[in-house]
């Protein structure tokens, strides 16, 4: 028994852990995806990728855990896998800085993360089962206990998460799906190696012929359709509330009942589960599905209902999930557990997401959410009507038909195992294979109402299906604003002028590309000295006007005339040795040509000749440059400007290349600013461009002079420059500037004013007047003339939609509005129908 409570424990913390991770991934993950600047289509694609892998991946694992029986390990294993592959997170903002495309590689690393950890679940869920089984059948009391902390940890990580990412922003997002991940995987490693399963004997049955059994073919059936009807709460609840004016508060908090109630449920499961058998906990948790859908979607304008149905969630989402983990482990015990919970995962959340996700949206667009939660209604009656005949084809209701005789419940629990093995013989799941009748008799309850309770079945059907058929009537005749009109019966109509009702118009909107940066003089030059010295006078300061070739300074001459005196004595001595040279040379052929002196003698001879005439050509060469350095020691403008900085005073001693004025010409500048990669094709060298620089209030024309060729790193932008004319010297370098750049629009496009748009949690839209009811219509814009105060339509309205031009507050979905027509108009069309007789 301490050993199935460390079992059992450890599978707590395990589900603590894992509903904690996609509690702090799942909500949040759409914002750091919209933070990296991806697009929508992009952001859909990551967002679906745990439905898709939902298709294949339980059963895969669950299929390798059931042949190899080593359940703690796979778990593990998928847990290190899914946080290894969480590492390519902290890449991924590096990837986009460098400008390379990050949506290929965050697609596999959330496709590796989502594989990994769909291992997780199942295999933990066919643990616990194992676990309670062994221990005598499984008992909702201590499951309840142990699946509650799966919610606790979600509920806690939605909320922390949300304050966290407040204050911390959305960059921290990698590193802390990392770090809760790491909680899973110390998780993974707290379950005792004990609970590997492993089977010697073979499969008793396949799951092929498991799904053949009518009883488990309608079980599914019934699964698949209550959590399909699921689907309109977990994907369109938020935004069915949003629609209807409620605040981020207010769906927060009816989201938080919901998962109150669950662990509630959870926790307290024990004292009702066993009051009633688990088919009929799923009838029930379907019909209640059923009356909740349709309650979201006929009420939904009233609070306090939101909040009571929002409360069902502990039956229609906690019993369902308790009784359908039950039943799996009845139809597929000992190695099918692993692949039955897979099965469970895939068929109920993975194909039912899909088609619920896809076809909800098209529903949603084309007839409201409204209709999506109708439609919810419809599947879970089905669901409810599949689940009903699975209690009547499985073998345990007949069991419980024959034990209503029974006086109590100790002689019940012995006439039904006479009636299961009457019933279930051991040859209908193999020769070897013998029911579990102790743990079917753990579910038998007071079987003396079981009969009533089925009989009473049919009358909350009756009841559910005329009630959905009732709002499903009311919402065909009200166009979906049932209980806005019933509440604004007594209120008068809101009356709004003529001229606050605009249509959209069709309109040529010109596009604008801007970009600012600093103005630059291309023609600056520094003036540094030639040569070393002290720095004698300056003959200008900062903000004087030169021209080119006027002297500015002069620096003291005095050492350098000195060294030019030198140099010059040196040539002059030079010259006299080389003279010498060459008379000697010229006496010593002489002698040599009478043989007075041998040829050795003439060969150095004219070897000092040309040793002194190098030497004469070396002082000439070094009094070149002293000379020069004495020209250049004057300071002189080389181009006409503005003297815009001193960088030396007179007096000081300056060296050699050192700077001493800057001198800037202002005839001419420059804006050098960044234009993202999907708007510079549109442009291109001599365009025209407006530029409103700061401090004045009438733009200036100024022209693209070039564009760079290549992106600048990490921004994913090209530099463009610009050249502005500056002949009168209005403008000076330094000074912001705001570049606007008007591309010519030759098509149509659908406008409404700009005062028309309004915007609540991220989405635009706009309001309009449809059936005399007002009607908040979700909008796709384009561009924007601020200019004319117009922004495109792409989608949302029609050119014959009736918009509010102008923003009013309070308003709600569903009221009803008039438009109110002058008197003068009224009177005048009166007369010219008169006139038309």
């Amino acid at each position: 028994m301490a050993d199935s409570r460390r079992v059992l424990r450890a599978s707590a913390l395990l589900g603590c852990a894992y509903y904690g991770s996609i509690g702090l991934f799942n909500p949040f993950a759409p914002l750091w995806y919209k933070s990296l600047g991806l697009p929508v289509v992009a952001i859909g694609l990551l967002v679906s990728m745990q439905s898709w892998t939902r298709l294949f991946a339980p059963y895969l694992w669950g299929l390798v855990a059931d042949r190899s029986g080593r359940r703690v390990e796979l778990i593990r294993a998928a847990a290190l896998a899914c946080w290894v592959s969480a590492l390519g997170l902290l890449l991924v903002p590096a990837t986009a800085a460098s400008g390379a495309a990050p949506v290929i590689g965050l697609t596999l690393v959330v496709f590796l993360m989502y594989f990994f950890n769909a291992c997780v679940t199942p295999l933990n869920e066919a643990l616990i089962a194992h676990e309670l089984a062994a221990s005598g059948g499984m008992d909702p009391k201590r499951y309840g206990r142990v699946r509650l902390w799966g919610s606790v940890g979600f509920l806690a990580t939605v909320v922390g998460g949300g304050w966290w990412f407040d204050r911390a922003g959305m960059s921290v997002f990698p590193l802390t799906i990392v770090v809760g991940l790491s909680a899973l995987v110390v998780a993974a490693w707290r379950l005792p190696r004990r609970a590997a399963v492993q089977h010697d004997a073979p499969e008793p049955v396949s799951v092929a012929d498991t799904l053949r059994r009518p009883e488990v073919g309608w079980f599914f059936l019934g699964m698949f359709f209550t959590v399909l009807a699921h689907t309109a709460i977990y994907a369109f609840y938020s935004l069915y509330l949003d629609r209807l004016g409620y605040g981020k508060g207010q769906v927060g908090a009816l989201w938080a009942v919901s998962v109150a109630a669950e662990i509630g449920w959870f926790a307290f499961q024990g004292r009702w589960v066993r009051q009633h058998h688990l088919h009929h906990w799923l009838v029930a948790a379907a019909l209640l599905t059923a009356l909740r859908m349709a309650g979201t979607a006929w009420l939904g304008a009233s609070l306090a209902a939101m909040v009571l149905l929002q409360c069902c969630h502990a039956v229609t989402f906690a019993a369902q999930h308790t009784a359908c983990i039950g039943l799996i482990g009845r139809y597929f015990p000992g190695r099918l557990q692993g692949r039955g919970q897979a099965l469970y995962a895939v068929l109920g959340y993975g194909v039912s997401g899909v088609l619920g996700s896809l076809g909800g949206a098209w529903l949603a667009e084309s007839h409201g959410y409204a209709a999506c939660f109708w439609a919810g209604a419809i599947f879970a009656l089905v669901g409810a009507w599949s689940h009903w005949r699975c209690a009547k084809r499985d073998p345990l209701h007949a069991v419980c038909r024959q034990s209503r005789q029974f006086q109590s419940r100790r002689k019940a629990g012995h006439d039904a195992q006479s009636a299961i093995r009457r019933v279930w013989p051991p040859h209908h799941l193999g020769d070897s294979y013998t029911p579990p009748h102790s743990r079917i008799i753990n579910w038998v309850v007071p079987c003396r109402r079981m009969g009533e309770i089925m009989r009473k079945q049919w009358w909350l059907a009756s009841v559910a299906v005329a009630v959905l058929a009732g709002g499903a009537g009311v919402y065909a005749t009200s166009g979906g604003s049932a209980p806005a009109a019933k509440k604004d019966e007594a209120k008068p109509a809101l009356e709004f002028q003529a001229g606050e009702i605009v249509k959209p118009a069709m309109a040529t909107m010109p596009g604008v590309i801007e970009f600012s940066g600093p103005l630059v003089a291309p023609n600056t030059v520094i003036v540094r000295a030639k040569a070393s010295g002290s720095l004698d006078r300056l003959a200008v300061a900062e903000g004087s006007r030169v021209s080119a070739g006027q002297s500015l300074g002069q620096l003291d001459l005095e050492e350098l005339r000195h060294k030019v005196a030198e140099r010059n004595a040196s040539v002059e001595a030079m010259q006299a040795m080389y003279e010498q040279s060459e008379r000697q040379y010229k006496a010593n052929q002489g002698l040599a040509s009478q043989n007075f002196i041998a040829p050795t003698a003439l060969d150095n001879s004219r070897a000092q000749l040309e040793s002194a005439k190098g030497q004469m050509l070396s002082a000439k060469a070094q009094l070149g440059t002293s000379e020069v350095l004495l020209r250049q020691a004057a300071l002189v403008s080389p181009i006409s400007g503005i003297v815009s900085k001193r960088h030396t005073l007179p007096g000081e001693k300056v060296a050699a290349e050192q700077p001493v004025l800057t001198i800037v010409d202002l005839s001419k500048l420059e804006l050098a600013g960044l234009v993202g990669m999907h708007e510079v094709s549109k442009l291109s060298p001599g365009m025209t461009v407006q530029l409103r620089i700061e401090g004045f209030d009438d733009p200036v024309t100024a022209r693209i002079a070039r564009i760079s060729p290549a992106a600048e790193p990490g921004t994913r932008s090209i530099g463009v420059t610009l050249s502005l004319d500056n002949p009168g010297e209005r403008f000076r370098a330094g000074q912001y500037a705001v570049a606007r750049v008007e591309l010519a629009d030759d098509k149509p496009r659908l406008t409404v004013p700009v005062t028309a748009i309004g915007a609540v949690s991220g989405q635009e839209h706009v309001w309009l007047i449809e059936k005399g009811t007002l009607v908040r219509r979700i909008v796709t814009t384009g561009r924007r003339d601020a200019r004319e105060g117009r922004v495109e339509i792409l989608a949302g309205v029609t050119p014959q939609s009736q918009v509010l031009g102008a923003r009013f507050d309070n308003l709600k979905e569903g009221e009803r509005a008039e438009i109110r027509v002058p008197k003068a108009s009224v009177a005048s069309a009166a007369a010219s129908g008169n006139a038309a007789q």
